[in-house]
């Protein structure tokens, strides 16, 4: 149930990251974008999508979507919820659960799909790369992947200074505000001591993160393209950084500090 949870409400928070870049560009090009509202529906595809009827069914479906929604709104932030979305939705149907791929990812033959590497968002504020800071909203390009943890550097922090004045966090924010629903979700249901978990929030990616990118298989696999024909620009793999830090956390906490005796 930890694990369900963890994977299915961090999809749902970075599809609002998502969302709210979409949104945030629909504003700066319309006429009336300070009024502009969005529909927001969202639906769960493919085996995989099975993943988010775990809460419904286990707690009940009214918790489910309200995590969900939460998620899905903390990535919007809350300005953009509160100003730009009129109505929210999740619902999907039972064949789409059924299906070997997911609908969103297959496509006729005939349609020719262009490179869409650069449709991802960084998804966290802090980073930089070549010493140029870059926003949570710009797109990745595979070379901040290639150079991660090098030229692309994460997001540095003093211990003194983790916390605003406000209680956030000044490290991670964007992720350290999906991992607060997270574990209000979960901080009642007796299963664990979830504060194993809150102990390690920041200091995991110091410790883990450069190596876990690195460490992944799609990672080592561009990265064995690109050394054969010695050109680094041959490194086409790409992904969020936020991503990576809900994927590392999951890897290198959650399931060591849950699931594995030392």
């Amino acid at each position: 149930m930890a694990v369900a949870a963890y994977v299915t409400g961090m999809i749902m928070f970075h599809a609002g990251q998502m969302v709210r870049g979409y949104i945030t560009d629909e504003l700066k090009n319309s006429k009336n974008g300070k009024n502009s509202k969005f529909h927001v529906r969202t639906a769960y595809f493919g085996k995989g999508g099975n993943l988010f009827e775990w809460i419904p069914k286990a707690i009940s479906d009214s918790t489910g979507l309200k995590y969900y929604e939460d998620c899905f709104k903390s990535g919007l932030t809350s300005e953009i919820a509160q100003k730009h979305i009129s109505s929210f939705t999740m619902d999907t149907r039972k064949e789409y659960l059924k299906a070997e791929v997911a609908y969103g990812l297959s496509a006729p033959r005939s349609i020719v799909i262009e490179d869409l590497s650069d449709s991802e968002i960084i998804g966290e504020d802090g980073y930089a790369f070549n010493g140029q800071p870059l926003s949570w909203n710009d797109r990745v390009r595979p070379e901040y992947i290639f150079e991660f943890g090098e030229k692309m550097t994460i997001p540095q922090f003093e211990d003194n200074t983790l916390l605003d004045t406000k209680g956030n966090y000044l490290a991670y924010p964007n992720f350290n505000r999906f991992l607060d629903i997270y574990f209000a979700l979960i901080k009642d249901w007796d299963l664990f001591d979830y504060s194993i978990l809150h102990q390690e929030r920041i200091g995991f990616a110091t410790k883990s993160l450069e190596n876990y990118v690195k460490s992944d298989e799609d990672w080592l696999a561009s990265s064995a393209l690109s050394n054969k024909s010695n050109i680094p620009s041959d490194f086409k793999f790409s992904c969020s950084p936020f991503l990576y830090q809900g994927s590392c956390f999951l890897d290198e906490v959650i399931i060591k500090k849950l699931f594995v005796k030392e």
